[in-house]
């Protein structure tokens, strides 16, 4: 069942109640809000099928309009440079 089955059969998640603990809010709310569409919880555990000990380490977040805004940057060096001033 994908989370967003489980939230429209009122239905509260493992996955749900992480999230809600994350946000500092209640999983009714959580679960409301993925029920709405507002918020996705992407915790496949098909995805991490023979991973083995890594399937154990799945640790969902919310994303969405409900929740915190998380930002996933890659900063670091880069062989490629946009700024010819940097060669």
């Amino acid at each position: 069942m994908t989370q967003l089955q489980a939230a429209r059969k009122r239905i509260i998640t493992a996955q749900m109640r992480r999230v809600a603990e994350r946000e500092r809010v209640t999983p009714e709310y959580i679960m409301d809000q993925v029920a709405k569409g507002y918020l996705v919880i992407p915790a496949n555990v098909q995805h991490l099928a023979g991973a083995g000990a890594a399937r154990s380490q799945l640790d969902p977040i919310g994303i969405g309009r409900a929740v915190s805004t998380k930002v996933n940057a890659n900063i670091g060096a880069s062989p490629v440079a946009s700024d010819k001033l940097l060669e």
